[in-house]
């Protein structure tokens, strides 16, 4: 673990000096790092990135939306529409989570969750649900470290049954809090 890690490599690397003061072990680790590190923080790969991330990505939904004489932007109105008439009436039938707190996961256990919701007038494809980990402030999780979309495990006319079963992989307190949003490809 990082304790030991700082323990047995970190510390007596600093602290152990030539005769000239100079933690030399030290100073290679730190060349080393910065070697293996720096070239991939070049402002050439933080433009790539965030041109793959984030204007390609604008471009290829701008093109969809255009394609056909704006068909697909009739449609995602419309979809838009269906959503704001049918969103209120949304039920929440059935949630079977794990209660964290009683009892932490710890790492290596699974998180399992089911949540069965009456979508009434929408379908299973407008919705989505998703589980956010991280640490919770006054009940909502400020800053998650990770985000899973749960499963549609089942649908029964209008009721829509979505699951998600998922490894504990970091170790440490951590909490999750549930969230509904509305699901479509075109949505950025």
């Amino acid at each position: 673990n990082i304790y030991n890690t700082f323990e047995d490599e970190i510390i007596p690397a600093f602290y152990e000096r030539n005769d000239a003061g100079i933690p030399e072990k030290w100073v290679q680790y730190m060349k080393n790092t910065i070697q293996k590190i720096a070239p991939e923080f070049t402002m050439h790969r933080m433009l790539n990135d965030y041109q793959q991330k984030f204007y390609n990505k604008l471009i290829e939904r701008s093109d969809k939306l255009r394609d056909n004489d704006f068909e697909q932007v009739r449609l995602l109105s419309s979809w838009k529409r269906k959503m704001l008439r049918g969103w209120d009436s949304i039920e929440i039938v059935n949630v079977n989570l794990p209660d964290s707190s009683k009892r932490p996961l710890r790492l290596g256990e699974k998180f399992t969750a089911e949540i069965i919701v009456n979508v009434n007038e929408l379908s299973a494809s407008d919705i989505g649900i998703e589980v956010l980990f991280g640490n919770k402030v006054n009940d909502e999780v400020k800053t998650p470290t990770a985000i899973e979309e749960m499963n549609v495990a089942g649908i029964d006319g209008n009721i829509v049954s979505f699951f998600i079963e998922l490894p504990t992989t970091q170790g440490g307190v951590f909490d999750y809090a549930i969230r509904m949003f509305p699901k479509h490809p075109l949505l950025p």
